[in-house]
C-alpha cells in the first residue's frame, strides 16, 4: 500500500491528471455545418428528400445531433419523433429521430434494435 491509503478504481488519482486535459466524457468537438456548397437535403419518414439551406451536426463522445437547419433563411421546424436523414449530395450523412422541432438525435443514440422496422438495423 502506498503512502496516503490505497486508490479508488473509480477515482483516477490527482496526482496523474494532466492539467489542461479534459476528461473524455466532457469532451464536444466543434461542429461540423453542411452548407450548400454539399447540396444538403433532408428527408422525413420515407418521403422525399428536399433542399434545405444549411445545418449543424455536433459530436460529443455518446452522440451526435443535426442541429441548426435553416430552408429559405429560417429555421426548420422538424416533425418531432420523425426518422430524419441527412444527404450531402447522393450520400447519406446522417440519421435520427427529431427529439424536438429543431434538432435530431443520431439513431444510434435514440433507438435500440428492438425499436426499428425489421429492415432497419443499427
Amino acid at each position: 500500500m502506498r503512502a496516503g491509503g490505497p486508490i479508488s478504481a473509480s477515482r483516477p488519482d490527482p496526482r496523474h491528471a494532466r492539467p489542461g486535459v479534459t476528461p473524455a466524457s466532457d469532451v464536444i468537438l466543434p461542429g461540423v455545418i453542411i452548407d450548400a456548397s454539399r447540396e444538403p437535403r433532408l428527408q422525413f419518414e420515407d418521403g422525399e428528400p428536399f433542399a434545405i439551406e444549411s445545418c449543424e451536426v455536433q459530436r460529443d463522445i455518446e452522440r451526435s445531433t443535426l442541429t441548426n437547419i435553416l430552408r429559405d433563411g429560417i429555421p426548420l421546424p422538424l416533425p418531432i419523433g420523425s426518422r430524419v436523414t441527412l444527404w450531402a449530395g447522393p450520400n447519406v450523412v446522417f440519421v435520427g429521430r427529431a427529439v424536438d422541432e429543431t434538432s435530431v438525435l443520431d439513431l444510434l443514440s435514440s433507438e435500440s434494435d428492438e425499436e426499428l422496422r425489421n429492415d432497419e438495423t443499427i
